[in-house]
């Protein structure tokens, strides 16, 4: 079965291309970071595939789509992991940095989600898609960027919208929504921050990019075959 991981060059897109990989599928990594993807690649080995895509252009994603297709067979899986941080304030951030964080967070996400779910209607209908949230959208505390947690706000919707469209022709669209996980994204807040919010989470560390990784195998596979429209949280407790 063929699976698709946009953002596979990241921490959690590598942490989720490993462990579909041991499930058994056939994966089509795609980053806009080439060089970084194709290590990712070459630890993964054959016969998976690697496209250096930015998500934001349709036409290049699907045509490796396409491409990835006639060789490994119909997609059937779509996880979204790609994102971006920034730490700019509501007061202070300018413009033009809020329009490119809700691209790289929000529009990349819906484009590789629907392109996704088109080939898999034109592939004869059946598959799984998995967004990745985060608490930043639910949390106006929170140490990551407005534009960043604003785009991750969005997110359970374009999932509960993706989900009801997509239910006629069997495809689930669900969500797997992190706290905070030990990636060097998170390490870039400060310091004072990520302490505050680790303080805050009753199981009383960050999470691991493998945990993620689980919770996204999981809603792809049959153990999730009957949910759809969902936010799954990986949170350690925080948000009880």
């Amino acid at each position: 079965m063929t699976a698709a991981v946009a953002g596979a060059a990241g921490a959690l897109g590598r942490a989720i291309a490993r462990r579909l990989a041991e499930a058994g599928y056939t994966l089509v990594l795609l980053d806009r970071a080439g060089a970084a993807l194709k290590d990712v690649a070459t630890a993964l080995g054959p016969p998976h595939l690697a496209f250096a895509v930015d998500l934001r252009r349709s036409r290049d994603l699907e045509r490796a789509l396409d491409r990835a297709a006639r060789r490994l067979g119909p997609l059937r899986v779509w996880v979204g992991a790609t994102g971006a941080m920034h730490d700019h304030s509501a007061l202070d951030v300018p413009l033009p940095v809020w329009r490119a964080y809700l691209e790289d967070n929000l529009t990349a996400a819906f484009a590789g989600a629907q392109c996704a779910a088109r080939h898999m209607r034109a592939g004869g209908g059946g598959g799984a898609i998995v967004l990745l949230g985060s608490t930043a959208g639910d949390d106006a505390r929170s140490p990551a960027g407005v534009a960043y947690a604003a785009a991750k706000a969005a997110i359970p919707y374009v999932v509960r919208r993706l989900a009801y469209e997509c239910a006629p022709f069997g495809v689930r669209v669900n969500a797997v929504v992190p706290g905070v996980v030990d990636t060097a994204m998170n390490d870039a807040l400060p310091a004072a921050a990520v302490r505050d919010l680790v303080a805050h989470i009753p199981l009383g560390r960050k999470a691991r990019p493998e945990e993620v990784a689980e919770a996204v195998a999981f809603l792809v596979g049959e153990g999730g075959a009957y949910i759809t429209g969902a936010c799954l949280p990986v949170t350690g407790g925080r948000d009880l």
